[in-house]
């Protein structure tokens, strides 16, 4: 069984722990037990804990009963934001705050009650998706340094030759 998903721990640091001989057997307990840990973990703490760049859409107005110029995120936390559009108009990053203050993860969006934008219903005046936003989900966007390409790469690649992989294991999500 191969890793098919982003991991909190990967196949080396447990073979480590394990401190045993380790055989291609062992490799496939140990896929499917950090696989399985991993789902676990979401679905315990409703989050996901490595970043996905994405894009996910709102309703506006919606049910949340909160002030007109705050947007609960709700399940969606963010880490940073590319692209907010509101009602088919992209929103400044200057009209707009990211809170807590301490995030992220960010938790909800609020529009600077000192700008001109505000939230409102999309093109053809339906509250349905009228709010998205592109950005990078998740609860952190930390990462470490496991080396660096060792050529350039063009159109034509098939395979990423890199300086040290040794940092690298299996269920590791790696950013190129």
């Amino acid at each position: 069984m191969a890793i098919t998903r982003p991991c909190y721990s990967s196949r080396e640091d447990v073979a480590r722990a394990l401190d045993s001989k380790l055989t291609a057997r062992n490799f496939a307990q140990i896929d499917r037990a950090i696989e399985a840990a991993a789902v676990a973990i979401e679905g315990l703490t409703h989050r996901r804990f490595y970043p996905k760049v994405d894009t996910r859409y709102f309703d506006w107005p919606n049910d949340q009963y909160a002030r007109s110029w705050r947007l609960w995120l709700q399940q969606h936390e963010l880490v940073s934001v590319t692209t907010l559009t509101i009602g088919g108009t992209v929103i400044a990053a200057a009209d707009y705050f990211l809170r807590p203050y301490d995030g992220p993860p960010y938790t909800r969006l609020e529009i600077d009650l000192d700008s001109s934008s505000a939230f409102g219903p999309a093109a053809g005046g339906t509250h349905q998706r009228a709010v998205s936003i592109l950005g990078v989900y998740g609860y952190s966007a930390d990462d470490a340094v496991a080396g660096t390409t060792a050529e350039a790469l063009d159109a034509s690649e098939t395979g990423v030759d890199v300086t040290d992989s040794a940092l690298i294991g299996v269920g590791d999500l790696i950013k190129v």
